[in-house]
């Protein structure tokens, strides 16, 4: 086979066969290499750095993709460097270092000045075509890396809409297909079902005109995304439509197929259908687990025991729940050892530019793997400690973070988010329906308001308990609200202040450990997204002071000990913030 038919087929075959890919790669690249081809080396190499990350090396990725940038800077390639740090910053987010991701996604975006000025001052030719596809996929990148793992969907809308022209500049529909889902997925990660539908029609009417099979892909993707969307609205009978159809379409394909059912199940529960959701959620989460797809099956375990909750059958339900706490405990090994295994690879990473000589590379990256190991093995292993994991984690202090059964959720609406918050800082006490509405509702008629509340705390009771038979954790007594997990919740600021509290009869070691634990608890400000808000004023500054007096006495005791460098980083911690 040619050099140039070799490089048309190893092109995106990482996707359906990385290990091909690999050995392709590196084939080709010597192929190339022997004949100073550089295009041909570039491409190569690109398809070598892919297949590694897919395989589940993304150290030797990145350097392989690393390479090709100097290669493509040299030859003056502005498409395919603008195409490597789109790579780049999509194994880097993979991996979860987001600032390197948003640096790479950065380089590709201002390799042009004006991104939208491709679009006129460029010659319309097949290098227009390819440097729109290049800037479009960098733009939607970083969008999607904003609406999905950096919670701002606001700020990837304006990028999503660059990437949109640019794409019909190329006039690429599938690409355009797929920055449509991204701005869908932007107006459903902000609560704006009613922008997200017709842009979901929009690109599915687009997806039916194409033939290939990554659009037939998406074309069940969608479908789900439709029917979710049409579920919330309440329009159930068209949800039910569209997951049938999209049922139809994935037969031979696992992961779609479960992922369309246990959402065909959620609709029949909202349709109060009990005993269809019991029949096909059991036969699907059957399915999930001879397939080894543990996230999926614990979505349809959720749903299915509310199932049999609806039909009355608690010893089923029961069982379910017993089966449903001890994927959860594996569900949370398995994230431990992923993060463990990320922190490892960007500390690899960081310690393989440090040396140019590639045995103290090796060395010293081994090494530092080794160490990290064994500081982090506990972590990694939690079903080992015996310790029950609670359903619902709260983090207060910095980024605001709600956990429930192992999965981060946020409330859908503004509103019932400051609510919940506000619930929060009066937690385990009653709240007046008129304090609520005094607060949050101050400017709207007191009908509209209460009904307001009303549907309000509803959302937060469907966030923290999606499938509930009860109050969902929030209590409704004598026209007041009351948050209470009981024992079932981690929340960080009521940590903070039970070991406070502690203080007091401690002393020695023994309060010496609890003040660094305290100190370790407070990561930064009281609900820092809610500044402005005068209801959040009060707590905040209390717990600042109380997070103040603790870096106070560990400076006091560190300078007892005579340990002064330490006592000065507590002092100088004190006076920073």
């Amino acid at each position: 086979m040619h050099l140039e038919q070799l490089l048309a087929y190893s092109k995106e075959l990482y996707y359906e066969d990385p290990q091909l890919a690999v050995v392709l790669g590196k084939d080709i690249y010597k192929r190339a290499k022997k004949i100073q081809y550089e295009d041909g080396m570039q491409r190569a190499l690109t398809t070598f750095g892919i297949g590694m990350v897919f395989l589940g090396d993304p150290v030797s990725g990145i350097r392989a993709l690393s390479e090709v940038l100097k290669l493509a800077e040299k030859t003056g390639h502005t498409a395919r460097i603008i195409n490597t740090h789109k790579f780049l910053g999509n194994v880097y987010r993979r991996i979860g270092n987001y600032k390197l991701a948003t640096k790479h996604y950065h380089q590709g975006i201002h390799c042009v000045k004006d991104t939208l000025k491709v679009l006129t001052d460029f010659p319309q030719n097949s290098e227009h075509s390819e440097l729109c596809h290049a800037l479009a996929g960098t733009l939607l990148g970083l969008a999607n890396m904003l609406t999905d793992e950096l919670a701002q969907p606001a700020h990837a809308l304006p990028y999503l809409q660059d990437a949109l022209q640019l794409a019909q500049s190329a006039r690429n529909e599938d690409l355009e297909a797929v920055i449509l889902n991204g701005v869908a997925g932007a107006y459903l990660a902000m609560d704006n079902l009613m922008l997200a539908l017709p842009v979901l029609e929009r690109s599915q009417k687009i997806l039916q005109r194409s033939s290939s099979h990554r659009s037939a892909l998406m074309l069940i993707s969608n479908a789900i995304m439709i029917g979710k969307a049409f579920r919330e609205l309440g329009e159930h009978k068209q949800a039910e439509t569209y997951l049938l159809n999209a049922d139809k379409q994935c037969r031979n394909n696992l992961l779609f197929r479960v992922q369309v059912r246990n959402q065909l199940g959620k609709t029949y529960l909202k349709m109060r259908r009990f005993a269809d959701a019991a029949v096909l959620l059991e036969e699907n989460c059957e399915t999930c687990k001879n397939g080894q797809l543990k996230a999926y099956q614990s979505v349809g375990l959720d749903a299915l025991i509310s199932a049999y909750e609806g039909l009355g059958k608690k010893d089923k339900a029961n069982a379910w729940r017993q089966q449903k706490e001890k994927l959860t405990q594996e569900l949370l090994s398995e994230a431990t050892e992923t993060s463990l295994k990320n922190l490892l690879i960007n500390l690899e990473l960081r310690r393989l530019n440090e040396y140019e000589n590639s045995e103290e590379m090796v060395f010293s990256a081994g090494h530092l793997r080794k160490a990290a190991t064994k500081k982090y093995a506990a972590v990694s292993h939690p079903r080992e400690t015996g310790q029950k994991v609670k359903a619902i984690r709260v983090e207060l202090f910095g980024k605001f973070m709600l956990t429930v059964k192992g999965k981060t959720v946020t409330c859908p609406r503004k509103k019932a988010r400051q609510v919940f918050k506000y619930l929060l800082i009066h937690y385990g006490h009653s709240v007046t329906q008129d304090t609520l509405i005094d607060t949050f509702w101050q400017e709207t008629d007191f009908l509209t308001a209460k009904k307001a509340l009303k549907n309000t705390v509803l959302q937060i009771r469907n966030t923290l308990d999606p499938e509930r038979t009860v109050n969902g954790y929030v209590a409704t007594r004598d026209s007041a609200y009351h948050l209470d997990f009981g024992d079932d919740a981690d929340i960080d600021m009521l940590n903070f202040k039970a070991l406070v509290a502690q203080l007091q009869q401690l002393n020695g070691d023994e309060k010496y450990g609890t003040l660094k634990q305290v100190a370790a608890l407070y990561k930064g400000t009281f609900l820092a997204e809610d500044v402005l808000e005068e209801w959040t004023s009060y707590e905040r500054e209390s717990l600042k002071d109380l997070y103040l007096s603790v870096l106070a006495q560990l400076a006091q005791h560190e300078q007892s000990v005579q340990n002064t460098p330490a006592a000065t980083r507590w002092a100088r911690k004190n006076f920073a913030d």
